[in-house]
């Protein structure tokens, strides 16, 4: 078997982290903008550092699962990671935006990496594992909105940005001996390329791509802006609002904890539309909220209709591209990345440009829309298994 007890643990812990540093800019948002003086154009600026870092470390993942294995990729992204947190409370604005960019790339590598790796080993189980897996991502996102606002109160954010650092390097030293370079013998197995493969492995890995894109950059324009959201809406404490992004990882994690349970009983295609009829009507009342109560329902459906939406897809595309995934992995979290770099700071350029954030909310909103597009077009686009018997 693949994952052994040590390994699962460790990485589900290195993923942890991930989630922490993934979702780190939400939350300190508020912070970075007093230590540099932005507006909400500059601002939005850094989640594109973070994301088009993302999105070079994803390019790369392909080349580095291929080429050195699961083992030396997963290492090399999360020290950069680590380095990138390090650095980010060390300097000015140029050293903080290159800092955020480092562990972009970091975050690329490691991603992919991880969900491929996990992929591989669960077999039919990939969907309900990969949930799980990006269960403990979801909780090292919902951690780190109270953790950095604990640490803010007493001025010691930097702190909190050297422990992260020393955490993801303690766990690096693990990794590189417990997991399997190559796999379960990937590397040595060729590829069988049917016709069926074939169709479902040209369009159809843009339409996964795609949805990728429209995820990822919805996901961080609702959790990355909604802290400083609440806050500008001036219906709960300023302290308190840097806590709301918890209450949407919160149900997002929820969402992820009773996927396998769910998927018992319903089919994955409509557990991701449910999902998305959820998200769309979370941020559709987040729009409109002029109250703590709506805003924190608001958020807590959009995290929950949001929670599996990753996961599953994830788990589709690697069923349909088998082993070849490895190779197209690059390419789809390349888009993943380019939706966290377009999407949020268009957010943030709306909000100049119209002098009102919530005017900068109708981006994820397009978003959840254009997925349900994106999803009937990859449904209308996969061969049915009895097709593929015959091809």
């Amino acid at each position: 078997m693949l994952i052994r007890d040590r390994p699962t643990v460790v990485l589900y812990a290195t993923f942890v982290l991930t989630g922490v540093v993934t979702t780190l800019l939400g939350p300190a948002l508020p912070v970075l903008v007093s230590w540099w003086g932005l507006d909400d154009g500059r601002a939005g600026l850094l989640f594109a550092a973070q994301f088009v870092g993302s999105m070079l470390g994803s390019a790369l993942s392909s080349v580095g699962m291929t080429r050195f294995g699961f083992r030396s990729t997963l290492v090399a992204g999360v020290v950069l990671i680590a380095a990138g947190v390090g650095v980010l409370g060390l300097g000015a604005h140029a050293i903080g935006t290159i800092a955020i960019f480092s562990y972009g790339v970091g975050l690329g590598l490691t991603i992919p990496t991880t969900n491929l790796y996990v992929a591989q080993a669960s077999g039919a189980t990939r969907a309900s594992a990969l949930n799980v897996l990006n269960l403990a991502w979801g909780a090292g996102a919902v951690a780190a909105p109270p953790v950095v606002a604990l640490f803010q109160r007493s001025d010691n954010t930097r702190v909190f940005l050297f422990v992260l650092a020393a955490a993801l390097l303690l766990m690096a030293v693990p990794l590189a001996r417990i997991v399997e370079p190559h796999g379960s013998g990937a590397r040595h197995e060729p590829e069988r390329i049917t016709p069926a493969h074939a169709i479902r492995s040209g369009g159809g890995t843009l339409m996964f791509g795609a949805m990728l894109f429209l995820y990822v950059g919805t996901e961080t324009s609702v959790a990355g802006w909604v802290a400083l959201y609440a806050r500008r809406l001036e219906v709960i404490p300023a302290t308190l609002s840097l806590a709301i992004p918890s209450l949407f990882w919160a149900t997002l994690l929820a969402g992820r904890a009773a996927a396998p349970v769910v998927l018992r009983w319903m089919p994955e295609s409509r557990l991701l539309g449910a999902g998305l009829l959820l998200a769309t009507a979370g941020v559709s009342a987040l729009l409109v909220a002029r109250s703590a109560a709506v805003l924190a329902v608001a958020v807590a459906i959009g995290g929950l209709g949001l929670s599996t939406i990753f996961p599953l897809t994830v788990a589709r595309f690697t069923r349909d591209l088998d082993r070849a995934a490895a190779r197209a992995a690059g390419p789809i979290f390349v888009l993943a990345g380019l939706g966290g770099a377009v999407l949020p700071p268009l957010v943030g350029i709306i909000s100049t440009q119209s002098g009102s954030l919530t005017a900068g909310l109708f981006v994820p909103l397009f978003g959840c829309l254009a997925m349900f597009v994106t999803l009937y077009r990859i449904g209308a686009r996969t061969v049915p298994a009895a097709w593929e018997q015959k091809l």
